[in-house]
This record gives C-alpha cells, sequence and structure tokens, in this order.
C-alpha cells in the first residue's frame, strides 16, 4: 500500500501555482494516490483551508491531480484538537477526556 501513496508536504505544493507542475518521473506514473499531508488547514482542528498557504484553495491542485489521473486525499486528523483553537475555545465540552 505504501507505494500506492505520495505525500507531498503543503510547503513545497504551496510553491507551486499551478498546482502539480513536475509529473515527468516514472515513479510518479506508478502512484495511485495523491495526498496533501498535514499543514493545509488553519489549525488541528479547524479543518479549513489556511489561505496564506493556498490563496486559491485545494480545487486547483484536486483538479490537477484528477488530470493527471490520481485519485486526490486529504490529511485529517478527527479525534484531534489543538488547545487554542476555535473548537475549543468556543465549545469545551466537546473534547473528550
Amino acid at each position: 500500500m505504501k507505494e500506492d501513496f505520495n505525500k507531498l508536504y503543503n510547503k513545497m505544493l504551496s510553491q507551486y501555482e499551478g498546482g502539480l507542475s513536475n509529473t515527468s518521473n516514472k515513479k510518479f506514473d506508478e502512484i495511485k494516490f495523491f495526498q496533501i499531508d498535514d499543514g493545509w488547514q488553519k489549525s488541528v482542528g479547524v479543518w479549513e483551508v489556511d489561505e496564506k498557504k493556498f490563496p486559491k484553495g485545494l480545487q486547483v491542485i484536486t483538479q490537477r491531480c484528477v488530470e493527471l489521473g490520481k485519485s486526490p486525499g486529504l490529511w485529517l486528523a478527527p479525534y484531534i484538537v489543538e488547545e487554542k483553537s476555535s473548537p475549543m475555545i468556543d465549545h469545551p465540552d466537546w473534547p473528550l477526556s
């Protein structure tokens, strides 16, 4: 399963204006899934795109993945929330002990 996933970290990904640009690598042809890893969101627990890192949103990237025949994926950790995030501040009763 490892060979099916390619994690491209957001710092690198956000440098590409048009999303995925270097697809000439032979290994890239073998990849079925393209996962956008941790860091795309405003904070852990606030599952909204960080517009500073992705001013055009994630749609450009996911569309490019589909154009290249890859299934786009998105890293999530639904059971984790940062203490200073808005869900913790606005709803302190939500987290489980």
